[in-house]
């Protein structure tokens, strides 16, 4: 055994040399041994800043990859806040009374509208109907109509021309009128060649033998179709009926925020949560223009006079050819493909009935010009 002395100086020694072993962070006090001072507040709002940062920047509303930032918040904001006036605070008796202040400030902000938990399950619900993601889509179909679209329009404007050209045509040679520039064969004008009545009218552009639709040309009115179905009539009226409502909870939120900003602006401790306020406004406003945005997508996309509305709702495209009897299809859309194909069938019918015509009068051999259907 050692002596009482020698006993004590090891103890001492031990107990040194095992506090020089641990981890810095395990030698601070925990968040519970801290002093609730003014530094503790600063802390405390920095920490509300920096999980509101993500929001305030924006990008959560725009790119559907940063969702995570937008569940993050939520989370933060069901959470309970560090901050609040029951705890002891210490330091010198005006810092005591700062941060009692400042904690009163916050509490009654939160607290006014319950205006946290408002704003946390605004964008909670946000988030749950994955509004970002939807109106991503919505964009993406504005965008490509407005980049695309000229040239569609362009190319089935064309095709109806080529098609009224080559229906009067056909109604010219059943009256024995001469076309002009379309050489005749024989002593009548309408004895002329197939094909070069559909060089004349320009067909030969969007159609093959037997006036079938040329592939480049039916493929477009797929890729056409396929646009049109991403944004349907009973799609976009479900996504319409979604962002109004998303719009409503907005709007409460919105109202709860208001009130509650309003209740501390004249609070001694505003100063301090003025930087929390001021996040939480940017972050309903960049909400806002998400809602807003897609609503006025949806409205363009409607809108007959817009170029993606009149490629989306047939309106002023391809009047004549593609008005085939059949308005939209079941799920709200032109089907461009279908009706390019009843307009050849159409075509066709006119053809042949002129032919048929010309066979009594004039004594050809039936058939001689018939287009097969």
């Amino acid at each position: 055994m050692f002596p009482s002395a020698k006993r004590k100086r090891l103890t001492a020694v031990l107990i040194f040399c095992l506090s020089a072993a641990l981890p810095a962070a395990a030698q601070e006090p925990s968040e519970a041994q801290r002093p609730n001072d003014l530094a503790f507040c600063k802390d405390s709002i920095a920490q509300e800043l920096s999980a509101r940062a993500a929001l305030v920047k924006g990008d959560a509303f725009l790119y559907p990859d940063r969702d995570a930032d937008l569940r993050q918040y939520v989370n933060f904001m069901y959470s309970p806040a560090a901050l609040s006036p029951a705890l002891n605070f210490t330091g010198t008796p005006a810092e005591i009374q700062r941060c009692q202040e400042i904690a009163a400030a916050f509490q009654r902000y939160n607290d006014t509208s319950r205006c946290r938990t408002t704003l946390g399950r605004t964008l909670n619900i946000l988030a749950g109907n994955r509004a970002v993601i939807r109106a991503k889509k919505l964009n993406t179909s504005f965008q490509w109509f407005e980049e695309m679209g000229p040239a569609y329009r362009k190319l089935m404007n064309g095709y109806d021309a080529a098609y009224r050209k080559f229906a009067e045509a056909a109604r010219k040679l059943k009256n024995n009128v001469d076309l002009k520039g379309v050489k005749a064969s024989g002593p009548y004008p309408w004895n002329v060649g197939f094909a070069d009545v559909v060089v004349y009218a320009g067909l030969n552009e969007y159609v093959q033998k037997e006036l079938r639709a040329k592939p480049y040309f039916e493929n477009e009115m797929r890729v056409l179709d396929s646009q049109i179905v991403a944004c349907s009539d009973s799609k976009l009226n479900e996504q319409k009926s979604m962002f109004e409502a998303l719009k409503k909870e907005w709007e409460k939120a919105h109202a709860s925020f208001i009130q509650a900003k309003e209740a501390v602006l004249k609070l001694p401790g505003y100063a301090e949560i003025q930087p929390i306020v001021d996040a939480d406004e940017k972050i309903l406003l960049n909400a806002f223009d998400l809602l807003d945005g897609a609503l006025k997508t949806i409205e363009s996309l409607n809108d007959g006079d817009t170029i993606g509305g009149s490629l989306r709702t047939w309106k002023n495209v391809a009047a004549t050819a593609f008005d085939t009897g059949d308005s939209i299809s079941s799920g709200g859309g032109p089907v461009y493909t279908r009706r390019l194909r009843k307009s050849l069938a159409e075509l066709r019918r006119i053809w042949n009935d002129s032919v048929a015509h010309l066979d009594v009068a004039y004594g050809g051999s039936p058939g001689w010009h018939t287009m097969k259907y």
